[in-house]
């Protein structure tokens, strides 16, 4: 007897869980002209850059906090943390905030722009080479391979260790 249904269908339940571990969806933004990536599960919003207000004395890469539906929430600018070239506003860069979650509290990331949420296979992740970024590798997780495209992919959890309560 011929079974309708796709094969796929018929795999045991623990087979379609490992299929989905086999890939992450992610967001996909950039930085300095490079693709970033950060797992979509950490992000909570994705919003335009609105007024920050500066925080004396906080560390350099702490743009200042925001009022986000009530909450105050703190404001990291990314190329700073990475030791990367200042912005240039003139050259059509349109920045926003990533709103993530990290332990319990929500961080705003500046970036030059999100580009697009996908899923990418376990398969295109390599380990991090210190040779493809001038990121330091210790907040890299891995790089992917994409649309013929590399994307360097984030520890949010490592690049904020050092901060952490």
């Amino acid at each position: 007897m011929n079974n309708p249904l796709p094969s796929y269908l018929l795999l045991p339940t623990s087979y379609l869980v490992l299929l989905k571990i086999m890939e992450e969806q992610l967001v996909i933004f950039r930085l300095n002209n490079e693709a970033y990536g950060i797992n979509v599960a950490q992000v909570q919003s994705i919003i335009p850059l609105p007024d920050i207000v500066t925080i004396p004395g906080a560390p350099s890469f702490i743009e200042g906090v925001i009022n986000l539906r009530g909450a105050v929430v703190p404001v990291v600018d990314l190329r700073a943390r990475f030791g990367l070239p200042v912005a240039d506003s003139t050259n059509g860069r349109k920045a926003v905030i990533i709103i993530i979650e990290l332990h319990k509290l929500q961080v705003g990331l500046i970036v030059d722009k999100v580009t697009e949420v996908t899923k990418m296979p376990a398969s295109a992740i390599e380990p991090p080479s210190a040779l493809l970024t001038t990121v330091d590798t210790a907040y890299l997780r891995g790089i992917g391979k994409f649309k013929n495209n590399l994307v360097i992919l984030l520890d949010l959890e490592r690049i904020f260790s050092d901060f952490a309560g």
